[in-house]
């Protein structure tokens, strides 16, 4: 994939993994990415490579997960085991390495997106931490116990001004491109 301008800043927790899900897998150890991986809902995972689709956007981790791996291609493996287009992932993947704790997770995204300013059109946040709308305004915050659902997606299009109609049912009735669903709309595939 080319190099897009466009970012999608990801979390996992409580976006791609629901809290519910996590307590009803009596998951406690982020160290047991198996079971993490088990549990990405796969209709939100679905919604967020559309969400990547439309923006030509590229995903950088913003998930405590991130911590995790070590390199840029054991999280491709992470991002595949769940869904997630992992072809979609920038070449600078992680917001700054650090082991601050996530009321700091504001200065990290801050960071990135002043070292990387010259090379970023737009972003979208997709995380829990509610907090962030105090900084950003291109931020959609699912409830962390149900994870991103519909709702989410809509208010993420809203965000991006992309047209509200593809929030409905159609939108998720095929797995065709959605430039293939939507011929009218201003859109173009993304290059090979």
């Amino acid at each position: 994939m080319d190099q897009s301008r466009n970012i999608i800043f990801l979390d996992e927790h409580g976006v791609i993994v629901s809290h519910n899900a996590m307590i009803a897998n009596s998951y406690v150890d982020d160290q047991d990415r198996k079971t993490h991986e088990q549990m990405a809902d796969p209709v939100a995972v679905n919604m967020i490579n559309n969400i990547a689709i439309l923006m030509n956007a590229q995903f950088v981790s913003s998930s405590s997960l991130r911590r995790n791996y070590r390199t840029r291609d054991s999280f491709i493996d992470h991002l595949d085991s769940m869904g997630i287009d992992s072809s979609r992932l920038a070449q600078h993947w992680q917001i700054c390495a650090t082991k601050e704790l996530r009321l700091e997770r504001t200065a990290r995204i801050e960071q990135y997106l002043r070292n990387h300013a010259d090379c970023i059109d737009s972003y979208l946040i997709l995380d829990d931490i509610t907090d962030l709308r105090d900084s950003f305004n291109s931020v959609v915050t699912p409830d962390s116990k149900e994870g991103f659902q519909l709702k989410d997606y809509n208010e993420a299009l809203k965000v991006l001004g992309i047209p509200l109609e593809l929030t409905s049912s159609q939108a998720f009735k095929s797995n065709a491109p959605v430039w293939e669903r939507y011929p009218d709309m201003a859109m173009k595939p993304p290059s090979s």
